[in-house]
């Protein structure tokens, strides 16, 4: 059993020390024989019960709401007894188990929506177009990363009775559907940002891998025919408690602003130099 912590814990009938039949606020204690014996010995106290000195510790348990919470055990040094070392349960009743008290701390974080961002491009002078982007070339895509609460780590610490719980929470992949009947593209990390203009290449990929490819154009001349992009950040939360107990779950939060794009394709034209 490791890990345990020493505690001073009196127990009816164990530890405590007896007291003679007296005037006096001072406890007394006396062995088989009636002599005085002095009621504490380095880190151990005089147990009348068995005519020793003990010392009791505790070792907590994980438990659920019927099994102990922990052990106590009483180890004494009078080689005589019959039974030097001794254990006794210890019940703390919990209201709550750890995970749903964690659920509930965790809301008064107020994890938010990710805000997309899609390495798509609105060339002036054709807004009406929107963001458009072309068949074939990677686009790029990201979360924003500036508020801790759509993309980050946190840390929870509560207390129920003798429990005390510690959580950590954080964002561990975002997962996208990219509107073209293509699986979703699931992200181990933020992104890079990558806000496009028409200077840079279109084939250059993602460092951090996290784009998507459309293979299928929308309707031409209709820009109203348009893929819309939504993104699910997915937060893990891991948990333990003073009792040894341990828990993950996750928790999925969806973007509410999504954008959309309208796929195209570039078509070279060969054209004859001027003078011929």
């Amino acid at each position: 059993m490791g890990g345990h912590v020493t505690a001073n814990i009196s127990c009816p009938g164990s530890s405590a020390p007896a007291r003679t039949a007296s005037s006096s606020s001072t406890p007394e204690c006396r062995d088989s024989d009636g002599k005085k014996v002095p009621c504490t010995k380095g880190d151990r106290a005089w147990n009348q019960n068995r005519h020793s000195y003990c010392r009791s510790t505790y070792f907590p348990l994980k438990h659920d709401s019927t099994s102990p919470t922990g052990l106590i055990l009483e180890s004494c040094d009078n080689d005589t007894i019959a039974h030097p070392f001794s254990l006794h349960p210890v019940y703390t009743p919990r209201t709550s188990q750890p995970e749903t008290l964690i659920r509930n701390a965790t809301t008064t974080l107020n994890l938010q929506p990710p805000t997309i961002g899609i390495g798509a491009y609105t060339y002036p002078g054709e807004e009406q177009w929107g963001l458009t982007w072309w068949i074939g070339a990677p686009m790029w895509l990201w979360i924003d990363t500036l508020d801790t609460t759509e993309w980050g780590t946190h840390h929870l610490t509560l207390t129920e009775g003798d429990t005390t719980i510690n959580a950590t929470i954080t964002a561990t992949h975002v997962t996208y559907t990219t509107g073209d009947n293509t699986p979703p593209t699931i992200c181990h990390g933020p992104g890079t940002p990558r806000p496009w203009k028409p200077s840079d290449l279109l084939n250059r990929p993602s460092p951090s891998h996290c784009e998507h490819t459309y293979l299928t154009l929308n309707e031409q001349g209709n820009p109203n025919s348009r893929y819309t992009i939504t993104a699910t950040t997915t937060w893990t939360i891991t948990w333990t408690t003073n009792y040894h107990e341990t828990g993950t779950f996750t928790l999925d939060i969806p973007s509410t602003n999504n954008p959309t794009v309208h796929i195209g394709e570039i078509r070279v034209l060969r054209t004859n130099p001027p003078g011929r």
